[in-house]
């Protein structure tokens, strides 16, 4: 009998644990999904102070819940996006707009690709 409480009691603990990850990876996406597009609208009204502060935001927060996604998703994954941002925040201190928005680009495709791979779908599963 201890041993079928032991399974559930893992049963249980894993089940969390996924959920717990799940629930992170894919607010944290968003959220700074939505920032770094806001910070490309900024920049393409021409408010550079506005995407600067929006990148700078997306970037501090990617980077606040890296640590917590790093047990959950490979290193490669965040990194590249973590790359990104670093990339698009570069481009806005040196008024590079266009590079800035075509990185912005480039970092929301990688943000909403890191999104919908964490849904339980065949497609991710396979």
């Amino acid at each position: 009998m201890h041993r079928i409480y032991s399974a559930v009691v893992i049963l249980i603990i894993t089940a969390a644990t996924i959920v717990f990850g799940f629930v992170i990876n894919t607010s944290a996406s968003k959220s700074v999904t939505d920032k770094v597009g806001s910070a490309e609208s900024y920049a393409l009204i021409g408010d550079v102070d506005g995407a600067k502060k929006e990148i700078k935001s997306a970037l501090d927060e990617w980077q606040g819940k890296m640590e917590i996604m790093l047990i959950f998703i490979s290193h490669g994954r965040l990194d590249r996006i973590e790359e990104s941002l670093n990339n698009a925040n570069t481009y806005i201190e040196f008024g590079e707009i266009n590079a800035f928005t075509a990185e912005c680009r480039k970092a929301e495709i990688l943000l909403e690709h890191f999104h919908a791979a964490e849904y339980p779908t065949v497609n991710n599963i396979l």
